[in-house]
């Protein structure tokens, strides 16, 4: 993400058309530009992201491996339609998510593979919280969600 400086008319002009309350200027003008408008998510959906990230219940008797299965399937019931676009999500030598046990298994070895609780996804969890959030960041990414918003959302859900 890059910082650009504006002068105050043109800040004014941006925000005269916002649409959402809480549309973030990088929303607006991919709108304006008519860049990529289709996949960006709206701020209700990052609102409501955002409101199951601070459950309570994420974070009483869970470990990171399991809050990160447990937003997988959330993400997964959420965003049903797109949510296969995961499987392209892969390092040098692994594949990360898959729709079967064996390819996960035969992509490394010790991946420890586990399906994504009421999916039929599956992915990799013999991670450090630090990779297991990269993996996080390219699920949002991929499903829609700013980098702004991503990078919030994953300061709240899972801990380095």
């Amino acid at each position: 993400m890059k910082t650009i400086v504006i002068d105050d008319d043109i800040y004014a002009h941006l925000l005269g058309h916002t649409q959402e309350i809480g549309e973030s200027a990088t929303s607006i003008l991919r709108r304006l530009l008519g860049l990529n408008t289709q996949s960006a998510r709206t701020s209700s959906d990052v609102q409501e992201t955002f409101d199951f990230l601070k459950l309570p219940e994420l974070f009483r008797h869970m470990n990171n491996s399991q809050r990160f299965l447990f937003i997988l399937s959330w993400a997964f019931r959420k965003h049903e339609k797109d949510f296969a676009k995961v499987v392209s999500i892969e390092g040098n030598r692994r594949k990360y998510f898959a729709r079967d046990l064996e390819t996960l298994q035969k992509s490394g070895s010790s991946v420890n593979p586990r399906q994504i609780p009421d999916s039929p996804f599956w992915v990799i969890t013999n991670n450090s919280t630090a990779k297991k959030c990269e993996m996080l960041s390219d699920v949002f990414r991929l499903l829609g969600y700013q980098p702004e918003d991503i990078s919030a959302m994953l300061r709240i859900a899972l801990r380095p």
